[in-house]
């Protein structure tokens, strides 16, 4: 018998900055829910990411992966929140390279000067204006293309948006 359930989804968080991606992202929590009441476990336990990340590179500074490792990182968040995920945790914030493999690589959203990432920044901005408990709300379908994700902010309701690169989708509120 468990309290809560943790997984490190690193696989999952591969597609979600590719064109429909989102969709196998956001299957997890229902494939883990479905798995604790077969195997006659509470299915509404509190499910949490104890791991997960992207890597960039150390040296030089690579904007490409810095901005890869952002856009995962904000998705990442929002998605798993809009599952029900309570606790979320990115690995790491500063750390050393990849154990074993290219020393040229790393998880952290700070480098390893001690001067942040994108990342950092995003996840800055997101926690400041989700709140440190967001209250998820809903989602909207956006043109058929796009995800919009409707949040209880800090200072009221917040959504988080995006969609498929080159897709041109344009919004009006």
């Amino acid at each position: 018998h468990f309290d809560f359930v943790c997984v490190h989804p690193y696989e999952n968080l591969g597609g979600v900055t590719k064109r429909g991606g989102e969709q196998g992202y956001l299957s997890m929590a229902g494939s883990i829910r479905r798995m604790l009441a077969d195997n006659k476990q509470k299915a509404d336990m509190p499910l949490w990411i104890t791991e997960i990340g992207r890597t960039t590179k150390n040296k030089p500074p690579d904007h490409k992966t810095d901005a890869q490792q952002a856009e995962a990182l904000v998705k990442a968040y929002i998605l798993s929140l809009a599952q029900g995920f309570s606790r979320i945790f990115w690995f790491e914030p500063k750390g050393p390279p990849i154990y074993g493999k290219d020393h040229n690589e790393a998880h952290g959203i700070i480098r390893p000067d001690s001067s942040p990432r994108p990342g950092y920044h995003a996840l800055k901005t997101m926690t400041g204006l989700l709140s440190l408990e967001p209250q998820y709300i809903g989602w909207l379908n956006l043109a058929g293309n796009g995800y919009g994700f409707v949040f209880q902010g800090q200072d009221g309701n917040v959504m988080a948006a995006w969609s498929p690169p080159g897709d041109g989708l344009k919004i009006k509120f």
